[in-house]
Protein backbone atom coordinates (compact mmCIF):
# COMPACT_ATOMS: atom_id res chain seq x y z
CA UNK A 1 0.00 0.00 0.00
CA UNK A 2 1.61 3.48 -0.83
CA UNK A 3 0.36 5.17 1.92
CA UNK A 4 1.76 2.77 4.71
CA UNK A 5 5.11 2.48 2.70
CA UNK A 6 5.04 6.35 2.64
CA UNK A 7 4.58 6.59 6.39
CA UNK A 8 7.00 3.43 6.67
CA UNK A 9 9.95 5.50 4.54
CA UNK A 10 9.54 8.54 6.58
CA UNK A 11 9.93 6.33 9.72
CA UNK A 12 12.85 4.71 9.10
CA UNK A 13 14.62 8.34 7.71
CA UNK A 14 14.18 9.62 10.89
CA UNK A 15 16.56 10.01 13.66
CA UNK A 16 14.52 12.70 16.54
CA UNK A 17 12.71 10.22 18.88
CA UNK A 18 9.92 12.68 19.43
CA UNK A 19 9.84 12.57 15.67
CA UNK A 20 9.49 8.81 15.47
CA UNK A 21 6.57 8.32 18.37
CA UNK A 22 4.49 10.77 16.74
CA UNK A 23 5.07 8.81 12.91
CA UNK A 24 4.34 5.56 14.52
CA UNK A 25 1.48 6.41 16.12
CA UNK A 26 0.34 7.85 12.66
CA UNK A 27 1.51 3.95 11.41
CA UNK A 28 -1.14 2.52 13.97
CA UNK A 29 -3.73 4.84 13.45
CA UNK A 30 -3.33 3.46 9.34
CA UNK A 31 -2.80 -0.39 10.49
CA UNK A 32 -6.15 -0.06 12.76
CA UNK A 33 -7.93 2.10 10.08
CA UNK A 34 -7.07 0.16 7.15
CA UNK A 35 -6.96 -3.45 8.69
CA UNK A 36 -8.89 -5.87 6.90
CA UNK A 37 -8.34 -8.60 8.93
CA UNK A 38 -6.69 -9.86 12.30
CA UNK A 39 -4.05 -12.37 12.32
CA UNK A 40 -3.45 -14.03 15.23
CA UNK A 41 0.14 -16.40 15.11
CA UNK A 42 0.02 -17.97 18.62
CA UNK A 43 -3.55 -17.61 19.77
CA UNK A 44 -3.15 -19.43 23.04
CA UNK A 45 -0.55 -16.16 24.35
CA UNK A 46 -4.28 -14.44 24.57
CA UNK A 47 -5.41 -15.79 27.68
CA UNK A 48 -3.77 -12.92 29.60
CA UNK A 49 -5.88 -10.44 27.84
CA UNK A 50 -9.14 -10.57 28.82
CA UNK A 51 -11.22 -13.23 30.71
CA UNK A 52 -14.07 -12.20 28.42
CA UNK A 53 -12.20 -13.08 25.62
CA UNK A 54 -13.08 -16.71 24.48
CA UNK A 55 -11.52 -17.94 21.22
CA UNK A 56 -10.71 -21.68 19.05
CA UNK A 57 -7.00 -21.91 18.70
CA UNK A 58 -5.71 -23.51 15.13
CA UNK A 59 -2.84 -26.25 14.66
CA UNK A 60 -1.37 -23.92 11.97
CA UNK A 61 -0.51 -20.10 11.94
CA UNK A 62 -2.50 -17.15 9.98
CA UNK A 63 -5.87 -18.81 10.22
CA UNK A 64 -8.33 -16.54 11.46
CA UNK A 65 -9.07 -17.57 14.96
CA UNK A 66 -12.79 -17.84 16.04
CA UNK A 67 -12.69 -15.26 18.83
CA UNK A 68 -15.50 -13.89 20.39
CA UNK A 69 -16.09 -11.88 23.63
CA UNK A 70 -18.69 -12.20 26.14
CA UNK A 71 -21.52 -9.34 27.32
CA UNK A 72 -19.19 -8.27 29.89
CA UNK A 73 -16.13 -7.11 27.92
CA UNK A 74 -14.96 -3.58 27.69
CA UNK A 75 -15.91 -3.15 23.76
CA UNK A 76 -19.30 -4.46 24.30
CA UNK A 77 -20.60 -1.78 26.71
Amino acid sequence: MPAFASLYARLVGETARLKQAEISHQIDKFVHDEALALFLCAPQALYAVNKEVDFTPHATTFELAQTKVSAKHWSRR
